[in-house]
């Protein structure tokens, strides 16, 4: 067994390949560092925690993936640099600026600090949450896969507290990074996404489901959902290959429990769109008439 002491550091040297999860030892109360260098680590078992919960700091270029099989709901983690992939149950995690949390386990309440990267899954997934915050300047890399799958296709928050983005505002905003993938591993064109050319074609994404009872977003006073996020979409194509604007993408809350994306057509197809249906309504409107008037005709004859 490894007792890591409060404040004291373990690093994880080059060429080291064991997995020490289930010998780690955390004090209740304690803040221990896991340094991995450029080492990737995977924890198969929980580490042992002592008392009401300990963090570990977690540093190094490396990943670290939780198993889906490791159960610490009192094992916090603190991400400074590098990825964090929990598959399983852990505390409380906090992200620094150029860390990324990923994976698709559950995870207590979340704050990702300016900078910092949140994306669920190990391609897309479904990340759960307690209280999940966004600041201002940090970044959510939602991945898309197969449009019409929303099951799995896309990337997705279940957050059983409230979605907190009070410490973003228009002026100081949070940017969702749109990234299409042409397979679970690999960065292209998705299945079953069509640019947008006209009504019919808009698409809704389940972005984030508040589970809890009370759950809610919580946003500043005059201040919407919409207002608080921008849209950077330098990774992302359509299935044929072409690009998209940041422009033709929304996120709403129902005011309940959905909070949703939207990729509509451009202003021009869609007015397009429009027209056409305004005709169509104004023709079959026309031969209501004629056909009400022939009526008349007949029954005065």
């Amino acid at each position: 067994m490894i007792a890591i002491a409060d404040g004291a550091k373990l690093r994880w040297e080059a060429g080291n390949t064991n997995d020490l999860s289930s010998n780690l030892s955390l004090t209740a109360g304690a803040t221990a560092k896991l340094d991995l260098g450029n080492n990737n680590v995977v924890f198969s078992a929980a580490p042992t925690v002592g008392g009401a919960g300990a963090t570990i700091e977690k540093q190094g270029s490396g990943y670290l993936k939780i198993d889906s099989a490791v159960s610490a709901p009192t094992l916090n983690v603190a991400v400074s640099s590098g990825l964090v992939s929990v598959n399983g149950t852990v505390g409380n995690v906090s992200i620094s600026s150029g860390a990324t949390l990923g994976g698709s386990g559950t995870v207590g309440n979340v704050v990702a600090g300016a900078g910092a990267h949140v994306s669920p899954g190990n391609s897309p997934g479904i990340l759960s949450t307690g209280n999940f915050g966004l600041v201002a300047g940090s970044f959510y890399d939602w991945q898309v896969q197969d449009a019409t799958n929303h099951t799995s296709g896309y990337d997705k928050l279940s957050i059983s507290g409230n979605f907190d983005l009070r410490q973003a505002d228009p002026a100081n905003k949070i940017t969702i990074n749109l990234i299409s993938l042409m397979n679970a591993n690999d960065q292209g064109n998705p299945l079953n996404f069509d640019p947008p050319g006209g009504r019919a074609s808009i698409r809704v994404f389940k972005f984030a489901e508040l589970t809890g009872a009370t759950s809610t977003v919580l946003l500043n006073a005059g201040v919407n959902i919409s207002d608080v996020f921008q849209f950077d979409v330098g990774q992302f194509k359509y299935s044929d290959g072409s690009a998209s604007s940041a422009s033709l993408w929304s996120i709403n809350w129902d005011g309940g429990s959905l909070v949703t994306l939207t990729a509509v057509p451009e202003p021009s197809t869609y007015g397009l769109g429009l027209g056409a249906l305004a005709l169509a309504a104004a023709a079959i409107r026309r031969r209501k008439q004629k056909a009400a008037a022939s009526r008349a005709s007949a029954a005065r004859s």
